[in-house]
């Protein structure tokens, strides 16, 4: 499933019998999930069956204001990634509260 432009696009579904396999970021799952097959690609499927899996993620509360959050949230996190690097780097000039440059 993919975002853009506060709308979701799914690309394909897979059901896995332990649900590790499809959240577990490892190597050892994701050497599991490529051994697995994962359908057909989303928009071939039955329209009725399209329609009938956007009204489940639909009832979930996966909608449009979830597809607009999700990018915003991980800009968000971005931005405090970038700020504890820049705070915790022994080689920038942590006196300048602007662009920090390399101590040398």
């Amino acid at each position: 499933m993919t975002c853009h432009e506060g709308h979701f696009a799914i690309e394909n579904i897979s059901f896995y019998d332990d649900a590790k396999v499809g959240t577990e970021l490892t190597a050892e799952f994701d050497w599991k999930r490529r051994g697995l097959y994962i359908g057909p690609t989303f928009d071939t499927l039955d329209v009725g069956l399209q329609d009938d899996f956007e009204k489940y993620l639909q009832e979930r509360g996966i909608n449009e204001s979830v597809a607009n959050f999700i990018p915003e949230y991980c800009a968000y996190k971005e931005q405090q990634v970038f700020f504890l690097n820049k705070s915790t780097c022994p080689y920038t000039n942590h006196d300048d509260p602007g662009i920090h440059e390399v101590v040398g």
